[in-house]
């Protein structure tokens, strides 16, 4: 007594005696049901790899496996096939295709029409005869109205062309890509223009950042001259009571031998109007002696000091 085929199986031509399935190929066996976006050519390429990587080769194994991976309306279409039509895999290929070429056409174009973009070196006038290659050429009952179309159009272009094109709020398609060109080379002038802007700014900051660097390198050299001079100084082994020397001393008559204008520069200087003074006593140096270097480097406190000490007049 010949065994019964299950309905989902109604369609194939199986032995009396079946191989067992994967274990695992509810898991790992790819699914189609004409609604996920993915074709039928893809399917069977999906499929066929599942076969080659679970290394499946029973004609029937495979035969149950492709039903097995039909859903929805694929699945219903597939058990609408004639009862023990379908005896190998090719065969079972061929009728699939043929059931789902018509819709998958329909499915590429649409697809086409919502993946257009411009290209980074394609011209506006290159992109509109483009978009409306693949725009007319789907068929009435799926093609998007021009309504529909006039908001599609801006999108396939970067954000900033899509505001100034929705800015001209054009009423049919064709006036707006009539005026996509001046909207381009609009963009392209104002773009030049910041970038000229920009440019012209960086020279000014340019020629700011060599002048600070020039007038830092002038007081750098000021400094390292008062610096060799005081070592200068204190080699020599000549120590006084009060060792008291200005930047006039040390660095103007250095800036003064190089030339006028980084004397001009140095006096520009605001932080090196003065430095330090420098001080140094002998070994010998008394504390009232401190007292008369203070007076002798500051004649206005000598002076506070003589009127303290005068007295006062007689009652």
């Amino acid at each position: 007594m010949p065994r019964k085929v299950p309905d989902r199986y109604k369609p194939l031509i199986l032995p009396p005696v079946l191989n067992p399935l994967p274990a695992n190929h509810p898991e790992y066996l790819p699914r189609f049901d004409g609604e996920n976006g993915i074709t039928a050519q893809k399917h069977i390429q999906a499929f066929e790899d599942y076969l080659n990587i679970f290394e499946v080769e029973d004609e029937d194994v495979s035969l149950r496996l492709f039903a097995l991976s039909l859903q929805s309306e694929a699945r219903t279409k597939f058990q609408a096939l004639p009862e023990a039509s379908i005896s190998n895999l090719e065969q079972c290929y061929k009728l699939f295709l043929d059931s789902w070429m018509i819709k998958d056409s329909l499915l590429l174009l649409i697809q086409e029409y919502d993946d257009l973009q411009r290209l980074p070196f394609e011209s506006v006038q290159q992109f509109s005869d483009r978009f409306n290659q693949v725009y007319f050429s789907m068929p009435l009952n799926i093609r998007p109205p021009p309504d529909l179309a006039l908001l599609q159009y801006p999108r396939d272009f970067d954000p900033e062309m899509e505001f100034h094109l929705r800015e001209r709020c054009p009423s049919t398609l064709k006036q707006m890509q009539d005026i996509v060109v001046d909207v381009e080379a609009n963009l392209k002038m104002r773009e030049n223009r910041l970038k000229a802007e920009q440019e012209e700014k960086l020279q000014s900051l340019l020629q700011n950042l060599e002048q600070m660097m020039q007038i830092i390198k002038v007081g750098t050299e000021c400094l390292e001259h008062h610096n060799r001079s005081v070592l200068r100084e204190e080699s020599s082994g000549i120590h006084e009571q009060t060792y008291n020397k200005t930047d006039d001393v040390f660095i103007q008559s250095y800036v003064k031998e190089q030339s006028p204008d980084m004397l001009y520069e140095y006096d520009s200087l605001p932080f090196l109007g003065y430095l330090p003074k420098y001080n140094e006593y002998d070994d010998d140096f008394e504390p009232n002696d401190q007292i008369i270097s203070a007076e002798e480097s500051n004649p206005t406190l000598a002076r506070s000091e003589d009127q303290a000490q005068q007295p006062g007049p007689t009652d």
